[in-house]
């Protein structure tokens, strides 16, 4: 105990902050097999580097949901290539929610054994925020009070994580925009956010951004990495310093550099610079 209080002392007052990793062993622009997939193995860098930056600050590791891709059901090779570099950090402070694609299509209410991060807990270190499970879904780490809450399919079974630093969920948030600038009209009230959180994280949507919050303030990560055609701009993750228990600082924002799905309106607009055209 007297070790963990220690790092407890040293560690930075932030958190890096990855969500809608999405990872897959992709057919479209990808080569290779199983754990040698292209762009299978892109994710997991990414995944790699976000961990090994909080193990060197060290501070928390923060996921907001949506680890993999394929709903209800994970493949081996995703499975074995995720739970193998999460648990290459099990000295990280780990503290996740799941997304949709994390538990499948369900209509009914989503508890943490219908997702893929039921297992994960036992071999990877790793926290779960919910309302609904022992700790109340909140947690100190880093000296930060992080609460949570995993993504349900109806508003009215969501329900909201206890007041503390930071919030995190896995769900559309009102007045945020899609890549397309479409804004959207439907899904948490900010307020609901703003009432219990200094910062809200808000994984689901793949376009990051900040909404405008006064009073608070609102991130939506967005995805490391385009996933297909609809993305658009620069993807990546974020470290973000908190200097006291209610004050947060600058974001950092790190480029995930994997290639960008672009549209083109003529074959001599496609470029040789490995990023994905059509």
């Amino acid at each position: 105990h007297g070790t963990d209080k220690g790092r407890l002392k040293q560690m930075s007052k932030k958190f890096v902050l990855l969500s809608d990793l999405h990872a897959h062993t992709w057919s479209a622009f990808a080569t290779g097999d199983g754990l040698r997939n292209s762009r299978l193995r892109r994710s997991l860098d990414i995944l790699e580097a976000s961990l090994r930056r909080a193990q060197t600050e060290p501070c928390p590791w923060v996921f907001a949901g949506d680890l993999s891709h394929t709903a209800g059901y994970v493949d081996d090779e995703v499975l074995a290539g995720v739970t193998e570099v999460l648990a290459r950090f099990r000295d990280v402070e780990k503290l996740v929610v799941w997304g949709n694609h994390d538990a499948g299509n369900r209509r009914a209410s989503i508890s943490v054994e219908q997702t893929i991060f039921a297992a994960m807990v036992y071999v990877t270190k790793m926290i779960v925020l919910d309302p609904s499970l022992t700790h109340g879904g909140i947690v100190e780490a880093g000296g930060i009070l992080f609460s949570g809450a995993g993504y349900q399919p109806k508003r009215g079974l969501l329900r909201f994580a206890e007041p503390s630093d930071v919030g995190v969920y896995h769900q559309t948030v009102r007045g945020a925009r899609a890549a397309n600038g479409f804004v959207l009209e439907e899904g948490i009230d900010p307020e609901e956010l703003l009432n219990r959180h200094k910062l809200s994280v808000v994984g689901h949507i793949h376009h990051p951004q900040e909404l405008p919050a006064p009073g608070g303030r609102i991130l939506v990560p967005g995805s490391p990495e385009h996933h297909n055609f609809g993305d658009d701009g620069t993807h990546g993750w974020w470290v973000v310093p908190v200097h006291t228990a209610r004050e947060l600082g600058e974001l950092e924002f790190v480029p995930g550099g994997s290639p960008e799905f672009r549209t083109v309106d003529t074959p001599t607009d496609i470029q040789k610079d490995g990023h994905f055209y059509r």
